[in-house]
């Protein structure tokens, strides 16, 4: 599914608001999955997420949001901790740092740059 919403996002003919219900469709999965992913389900979402923001209609404005949402989901894991909130801590840490990874590997470029600051900063009140 990661392959085929990256391959979705690379397409001209996605609308902006598709874009956007592409990452809304990502957290979801990463946020709802029962266990945390062993066979590098992370790394191919981040390269999905990497092909909608690297569009060049995406709204930057967007992605900042996004990731608040992510840290939100995890505020009380240590206070309210089950398998599941764990699973989920899990799955958005390793989908945080592959998504870092990915950028990294990106063209240089301003608008790259200010992504990366965006996931590292998130990932360093983690």
């Amino acid at each position: 599914t990661a392959d085929l919403l990256g391959a979705l996002a690379d397409s001209p003919m996605l609308t902006n608001d598709e874009a956007s219900s592409i990452l809304r469709a990502i957290a979801a999965r990463v946020s709802t999955a029962p266990e945390v992913y062993t066979q590098g389900e992370q790394d191919r979402l981040a390269a999905a997420v990497v092909s909608v923001i690297r569009r060049k209609d995406f709204d930057v404005a967007a992605f900042e949001p996004w990731l608040a949402a992510l840290q939100n989901e995890d505020r009380d894991v240590w206070t309210q901790t089950s398998f599941a909130s764990l699973a989920r801590y899990q799955n958005h840490n390793y989908l945080l740092q592959a998504l870092t990874v990915r950028l990294s590997l990106e063209p240089a470029s301003a608008k790259s740059a200010q992504y990366r600051r965006e996931v590292l900063k998130v990932l360093a009140d983690r």
